[in-house]
């Protein structure tokens, strides 16, 4: 095999989870709080390699990027209805005639 595996880089995810919470606007606190309660059956050393790899994250999204992403809290205009893909084929099925066993 060439090049570096996936177990290469360990902690990756707890970076790219810091990096897109600096994007999204998010506090490192809230993060670190996050991660302190996912990781909260494990042992000290864990959460706190975990914290600082977020950290890490934040900190070179901060040093890299000037681009942030906001998110809108947008109201609906009127009443939505949320469906799975597999119920919207059906309900298309359904109006189009496509007898049901």
């Amino acid at each position: 095999m060439t090049g570096p595996s996936r177990f290469d880089f360990p902690l990756k995810n707890m970076v790219a989870l810091g990096v897109l919470g600096c994007l999204f606007k998010l506090e490192e606190k809230q993060l670190t709080d996050f991660v302190s309660s996912w990781f909260a059956k494990k042992d000290r050393e864990t959460v706190l390699r975990n914290i600082e790899a977020v950290k890490a994250g934040f900190v070179y999204c901060k040093s890299y990027y000037d681009t942030v992403f906001s998110t809108l809290e947008t109201k609906p205009e009127k009443d939505t209805v949320f469906l799975s893909g597999n119920q919207m084929l059906a309900l298309g099925a359904i109006h189009a005639g496509v007898p049901v066993f």
